[in-house]
C-alpha cells in the first residue's frame, strides 16, 4: 500500500477512476427564465428530463469544441481557455 503527501492510503483499486467520472454531482448555474421554460417544454415533448437533456448537451458541446482546439484529454484539465479571449 503507498502513502501520498497527505498521508492517506493509496489503494490503486481497478476501475476507481472510472466508477469517480460516473458519479453524478449537482451543477447549479443562473439561465434566463424564458430559456428554463423552453428547456423545460421541450423535454416534456421528447420525454427526458431535464437533467439527462442538460448533460447531454454539454456532453455534445464539449466534444465539439474540443474537436474544434484540438485538446487532448490531458490537457483538459488545467489548459483549457478560461475565457474566449484566451482562446485567440
Amino acid at each position: 500500500m503507498q502513502m501520498n503527501g497527505n498521508s492517506r492510503k493509496v489503494t490503486g483499486l481497478p476501475g476507481r477512476r472510472e466508477q469517480d467520472e460516473e458519479k453524478e454531482v449537482g451543477l447549479n448555474v443562473r439561465i434566463p427564465l424564458r430559456l428554463r421554460r423552453h428547456i423545460k417544454s421541450h423535454c416534456a415533448l421528447i420525454g427526458v428530463t431535464i437533467e439527462s437533456f442538460v448533460a447531454q448537451a454539454l456532453e455534445e458541446k464539449l466534444a465539439r469544441e474540443e474537436k474544434q482546439v484540438m485538446i487532448t484529454p490531458q490537457e483538459t484539465d488545467a489548459s483549457y481557455p478560461k475565457s474566449q479571449s484566451d482562446v485567440s
